[in-house]
């Protein structure tokens, strides 16, 4: 086996396996990429706390806020365009952005866990808005999986005829 075939066992096992049943548990009428969008709304508020907590307490340097900012720009760009993609997908049928974001989200794994490890590791002053910013970017990529994962068909509604207490024994 390639490494190709390798990561799509890898990320075809994480979406069907761990998300695809999350989301189908948690169902509540809202489709898969618009939940995924939440929680690259809330990847933003996270990015946004790291810029501006050094701000306001007067640390970090120059470099580490602009970072921080044109990170969050381009956060922001990203969800605009992924709000903007918003397909409209059949339930029940496989989401055709599964494919087209396959190396993006490969890419985005491998900086989650470079940053779980990195929060392992980090204190001083900067501490917390550098966490801010790993989680961030957890929060992202958990975002994009969900965003992968297929609408769930409409619920059948079965109506109760008899309950467990009306039944003769």
């Amino acid at each position: 086996m390639d490494l190709v075939g390798f990561a799509h066992k890898v990320d075809d096992a994480l979406i069907d396996r761990v998300f695809q049943p999350v989301l189908d548990l948690l169902w509540a009428g809202k489709s898969p990429w618009r939940l995924g969008l939440n929680f690259q709304l809330g990847s933003l508020v996270f990015l946004g706390f790291s810029l501006f907590i050094p701000i306001l307490k007067g640390q970090g340097s120059l470099g580490f806020n602009l970072s921080q900012a044109v990170g969050l720009a381009a956060g922001i760009i990203l969800f605009l365009g992924f709000s903007r993609m918003h397909i409209v997908e059949r339930a029940g049928m496989g989401n055709p952005m599964r494919p087209a974001l396959f190396s993006y989200r490969l890419l985005v794994l491998a900086f989650s866990f470079y940053d779980i490890f990195s929060m392992m590791r980090e204190y001083g002053p900067l501490a917390l808005p550098k966490d801010l910013a790993s989680l961030s970017d957890i929060v992202f990529t958990i975002g994009l999986y969900v965003m992968a994962c297929r609408t769930a068909p409409p619920r059948n509604r079965k109506q109760v005829t008899s309950y467990a207490w009306q039944q003769n024994f």
